[in-house]
């Protein structure tokens, strides 16, 4: 028994003992310089004082200057053997170390590099990323800590439901943002579709489903599962060759019983499927059969409608599977979205969608093609050729088109054999002056475009010339407009030895990369051209605005055309919220507009986008933080002596102070052009590294490194955090 107590005495004299802090090195300043040495964790000098500027030890590490260059540090004093112009501590014991060529290294505690993945072209900084060592991978959050340990041949970075598809030993599984394992590595194939929010998987040759939380997994009894279509949820699936469907709604609710599956037309709930003996039926999402399979041929018309062949004969079906006309016609389908066109015993008529009968063929050689919206003017095909014919089927215009399209119910396009077009009315009448290679409709517009000799025009519903044919290129602009590109020098003229003048018109231009072959313009819907600035290139609209040209200068439009900021700078950025940094023609300096206007004058070496209300700007090399009415973001150290409430003459090695809102009392300092932060005592809680900073909000400070214009994100321990790197690093 007294054994028995010893023993557990020391257990648990053991237990307390592993429960003390690992100890770990510290630094001993010199008596008289700035200047350190190392102490190892047995409280021994281990080194002369050699270093500057050092940090606390993290762990086996701690950061140091020595002869001009940054080392990581060991307990024992002895150095890795690589240095940097600059390391930066990171959460989860990380070090961030730069190169003079601005390449950036990733290292552990160890001092061993790592990769981090940075994040995509639309991605957030703040999201989890992928971090890879020494062939394997594990995940980094968005507070820099690691949730999955880098033990893993591959990690997906952004989870999805919360779950990371990781792969080991060339199986793959799911695991939580906690680093638990949900789905166990015994998967030979494993992806997700997000239309379905379904996993879809292969274990030991046979596939199945999981829903996107993976509650609900399917047994692997499938020989395949693919998915049905991008715009729906369902997933096939393939047993003995037959084909059934799996739902995240009510999971395998269609049997692996047909030849195929085939996804819904748009606007049709109903699904498609083939049965062995190639026969067609229709079921909706559910697998509700709709249509019997005894169909040998679906085709879909608008607005809704599919038509049904059986027996040689057609019918049709509405959207929902419901007969419309039973399947007896030759021809049987909808046009102009009012009428249905029906042909039986060689004799063909137009019904109403009540299916009333509003005219019958009396023709039978005549087919029909298209009619105006009153069914007073039909158009008919005879012998290959189109014609006019009215309702009683008199003819109004000869059967000589080998085209006709409709403009209105009054006004006709036609296509002659010569492949010009004119425009004419329904009683066959010619309005324009001159046939065109091309006629157009523009939909919802009053106007023609007209095409002669390779150039756009825009003629009015007489055949009148608008604008005579000028426009290289002709596009919609918004909803309101139609831009028109031409060509700056569209002709010219020569004189030949007999005095003859000949005229061309210049059909290829020479291609200025300021855009200056080119004039870009902008029509209303009357087909008159906007008065206003012509530019030389316009680029296509992204949320309602537009980068324009006039020869090198640069501004933006609206939608409608209007000048948000006039062409009048050589770079200008995209305006997020109206706001946008700017560089005037001929000027190397920076300022930033708003809003049409004006907001900090363009005088700056360099200056990023206003974010919460600050922006950096640089000037004469020295970087700072200015706020909306361009004033700088420092105190004088009178301010900061009262602020902090400490004497002037203890601020005299600092050449400026930060702005005025900062956590826990404690304010940025600048010292030697760098920027840290002192507390209230007049600590240095985080040195002065940075080219410029902001006041901690909520924790968190943004700053800039030497030579790179993107911004870190900083705790309140001076750690880089991992998880909010939110530029593009080698």
């Amino acid at each position: 028994m007294r054994l028995f107590l010893l023993a557990c005495l020391a257990g648990i004299a053991s237990f307390i003992h592993a429960q003390k802090p690992t100890p770990t090195a510290s630094w001993k300043r010199h008596p008289t310089q700035e200047a350190y040495a190392v102490v190892n964790p047995k409280g021994i000098v281990c080194t002369d004082y050699i270093f500057q500027n050092p940090m606390p030890f993290r762990q086996t590490l701690a950061i140091a200057r020595k002869n001009q260059s940054n080392f990581l540090v060991r307990a024992d004093g002895s150095l890795l053997p690589d240095s940097f112009d600059l390391i930066l501590p990171a959460t989860d014991g990380f070090f961030m170390a730069f190169l003079s060529d601005q390449n950036i290294q990733w290292l552990d505690n160890d001092g061993q590099q790592v990769n981090i993945d940075p994040p995509g072209p639309h991605s957030s900084a703040q999201e989890y990323r992928r971090i890879r060592k020494d062939g394997k991978s594990g995940v980094v959050d968005p507070s820099g800590h690691i949730s999955i340990p880098i033990l893993y041949e591959d990690c997906s970075g952004k989870p999805i439901h919360q779950l990371h598809l990781v792969t080991k030993d060339k199986k793959h599984g799911l695991m939580n943002t906690a680093g638990k394992l949900v789905a166990p590595f015994e998967y030979d194939w494993l992806q997700y579709w997000p239309t379905s929010d379904m996993w879809l998987f292969k274990k030991d040759g046979f596939s199945g489903t999981g829903s996107g939380d993976w509650k609900s997994v399917s047994p692997a009894i499938y020989d395949k599962v693919e998915h049905l279509h991008a715009r729906w949820p369902i997933i096939k699936v393939w047993k003995n060759g037959l084909c059934g469907g799996w739902s995240p709604y009510k999971e395998e609710f269609i049997v692996p019983s047909y030849a195929n599956l085939y996804p819904p037309v748009m606007g049709s709930p109903a699904i498609r499927f083939r049965e062995t003996d190639q026969s067609i039926g229709l079921m909706d999402t559910t697998g509700k059969i709709i249509v019997p399979s005894k169909c040998k041929d679906f085709r879909y018309f608008e607005p809704g409608y599919y038509r049904i062949s059986l027996d040689d004969k057609v019918g049709l079906l509405d959207r929902f599977g419901n007969e419309v006309f039973p399947a007896k016609y030759e021809i049987c389908r909808p046009f102009d979205e009012r009428y249905f066109l029906i042909r039986q015993d060689n004799q063909s008529a137009i019904l109403n969608f009540e299916k009333d009968t509003v005219l019958i063929f009396k023709n039978h050689d005549a087919q029909f093609v298209s009619a105006s919206s009153d069914l007073q003017t039909l158009v008919l095909k005879f012998n290959n050729k189109l014609g006019l014919y009215n309702r009683d089927f008199q003819q109004l215009s000869p059967s000589e088109y080998k085209a006709i399209i409709w403009v209105n119910d009054s006004l006709l396009i036609v296509q002659q054999d010569d492949l010009k077009y004119d425009l004419i009315t329904t009683q066959n009448k010619v309005l324009t002056q001159r046939p065109y290679q091309k006629l157009a409709p523009l939909k919802n517009w009053n106007i023609i475009a007209a095409t002669q000799d390779g150039l756009i025009g825009f003629l009015n519903s007489k055949g009148e010339e608008i604008i005579k044919p000028k426009y290289l290129e002709t596009i919609f602009w918004g909803e309101n407009l139609i831009m028109g590109k031409k060509a700056a020098v569209v002709r010219t003229t020569s004189s030949d030895p007999s005095g003859f003048t000949k005229t061309e018109r210049v059909t290829k231009l020479p291609d200025y990369n300021d855009g200056r072959s080119f004039v870009f313009v902008f029509i209303d819907s009357t087909g008159k051209e906007i008065p206003g600035e012509k530019y030389n290139k316009v680029d296509p609209l992204y949320q309602d605005l537009s980068k324009v040209k006039v020869d090198k200068k640069i501004g933006y439009i609206d939608q409608y055309a209007n000048v948000i900021f006039p062409p009048e700078f050589i770079d200008i950025e995209y305006p997020y919220a109206r706001f946008t940094r700017v560089r005037k023609y001929n000027s190397l300096r920076w300022g930033i507009w708003r809003n049409r206007k004006e907001m900090i004058p363009c005088q700056y070496e360099q200056i990023n986008r206003f974010y919460n209300g600050f922006v950096w700007a640089q000037d004469n090399g020295t970087r700072f933080y200015l706020d909306s009415l361009n004033r700088q973001l420092v105190l004088s150290p009178e301010e900061a002596a009262t602020r902090l409430s400490l004497p002037v003459e203890f601020l005299a090695r600092y050449e400026a102070f930060g702005y005025p809102n900062e956590e826990e009392n404690w304010i940025r300092v600048r010292q030697d052009g760098k920027w840290g932060w002192i507390d209230n005592q007049g600590k240095i809680v985080i040195p002065c590294l940075f080219e410029a900073t902001t006041p901690f909000q909520q924790g968190q400070a943004r700053v800039l490194i030497e030579s790179r214009y993107e911004e870190l994100i900083l705790n309140k321990k001076g750690e880089i955090l991992l998880g909010q790197i939110n530029f593009v690093y080698k």
